[in-house]
C-alpha cells in the first residue's frame, strides 16, 4: 500500500472549510471562532494530520526579517587536539575549511555554534545531549588530520557531516578532497613535464589516517606510466624531515619530490644547497591556493567547507 501524506487541503476538504481556515485553526489563531477551531483541531487529530515543523517555522518567519539570534543553528565541532587547532591550523587547508563553513552557514541563513570535542569535563555523550537540548538539527564534524576519530555520542536525531578523509567511527557522510586522485594527477603532470624519477614523501600517520590514498595513488600512477621509475617512498614522522630525508635523497636522487606539506620541502632542499626547480622539482599535494608560488594541487579548503554545509 502506498503511503500518502496528509495535507491541510485534505483536512479542509473533510471539514468543509478553506485551507486558510485550517491553517489558522491549527495555529490557535484568534481569527477563527472557538467552535470552528475546536472542530478542525479534533478532525485533524482524528485524521492523523501532523504539522511539518520545518514548513511551519518557515511560514512563521517568511514575512519578517530574522535577527541573528532568531536564526536556526548548526553545530560545528572542532575535532583537533588543540582548542584553536582548526581555525588557526598551521596547514592553510584547515583555516580555509573553517572559513568555507562559516561563510556558507551565514549564506544559508543559519548561525553557527562552535564546540570543542575535547572540552575538559564534557564527555561526548554530554556534548550530544547539549546539542539536542538546544534544538540544533545538524552537526558538522571538522577535520582531525591523521588521527582516527571515534564519536561516542547518540547521533540518531541529528543530520551529521564529516569534513576530511581521516578514519571516523561511526561512519558518517563526509566531504573531502580525493587524495588518491590528487596524487595520480600530480604524478601524471610530472611525467608530462619530463620527470622520470619521482619520489613521494609522506607522514606515516597521515598516510595511515587517510587510508593510504597518497601512497596508493603514487604507486598506481607510476606503474602505468611508461619510462617512469619511482624511487622508494619516504615515510617520515610528524613534520620531521631531518637526517632521514637527507640520506634518502642522496641515495635515490629523485628528479622531482612530491610532498604533502605546503612549503617545508622547499626549505629542506634549499638547506641542502639545491636549487628548485633547476636541480630538483617540487610538487605539493596541498598547495595553499591558485597563484601561490608553490607548484602543486590545490585542494580548495573553502569550497570543501562550503559543500559540507550544503
Amino acid at each position: 500500500m502506498a503511503f500518502e501524506t496528509l495535507t491541510m487541503r485534505d483536512v479542509a476538504k473533510r471539514g468543509g472549510v478553506s485551507q486558510a481556515t485550517v491553517s489558522l485553526a491549527l495555529a490557535n489563531s484568534p481569527l477563527v471562532n472557538a467552535e470552528t477551531k475546536n472542530r478542525i483541531q479534533a478532525l485533524a487529530r482524528e485524521m492523523g494530520y501532523r504539522t511539518n515543523p520545518l514548513v511551519a517555522a518557515h511560514m512563521r518567519t517568511r514575512h519578517r526579517r530574522l535577527s541573528l539570534k532568531d536564526r536556526p543553528v548548526l553545530a560545528v565541532i572542532n575535532t583537533q587536539s588543540a582548542r584553536g587547532g582548526w581555525r588557526k591550523g598551521q596547514a592553510q587547508i584547515l583555516p580555509q575549511m573553517w572559513q568555507g563553513v562559516a561563510q556558507r552557514i551565514g549564506e544559508r541563513g543559519y548561525r553557527m555554534e562552535e564546540f570543542w570535542l575535547y572540552e575538559p569535563g564534557v564527555t561526548h555523550a554530554r556534548l550530544g545531549e547539549i546539542i539536542r537540548w538546544r534544538g540544533i538539527p545538524g552537526v558538522i564534524f571538522g577535520p582531525s588530520g591523521g588521527r582516527s576519530l571515534k564519536v561516542e555520542m547518540n547521533l540518531d536525531s541529528l543530520a551529521c557531516v564529516r569534513l576530511g578523509s581521516g578514519e571516523v567511527s561511526p561512519l558518517l557522510h563526509r566531504v573531502t578532497n580525493n587524495q588518491y586522485q590528487t596524487t595520480t594527477l600530480a604524478v601524471h603532470e610530472c611525467a608530462a613535464l619530463g620527470y622520470r624519477r619521482p619520489g613521494l614523501v609522506v607522514r606515516t600517520d597521515l598516510n595511515r589516517g587517510h587510508g593510504y590514498q597518497w601512497e596508493g595513488g603514487f604507486d598506481v600512477a607510476c606503474k602505468h606510466l611508461p619510462g617512469v621509475t619511482p624511487v622508494p617512498v619516504l615515510f617520515i614522522g610528524y613534520d620531521n624531515y631531518g637526517d632521514d630525508f637527507d640520506r634518502w635523497f642522496k641515495k635515490h636522487r629523485p628528479d622531482v619530490v612530491i610532498d604533502v606539506s605546503e612549503d617545508d620541502m622547499l626549505v629542506r632542499l634549499r638547506g641542502l644547497g639545491l636549487r628548485v626547480p633547476e636541480d630538483v622539482g617540487v610538487v605539493s599535494l596541498c598547495s595553499p591556493e591558485m597563484g601561490h608560488p608553490l607548484s602543486g594541487t590545490v585542494q580548495d579548503g573553502r569550497e570543501v567547507g562550503a559543500r559540507a554545509v550544503d
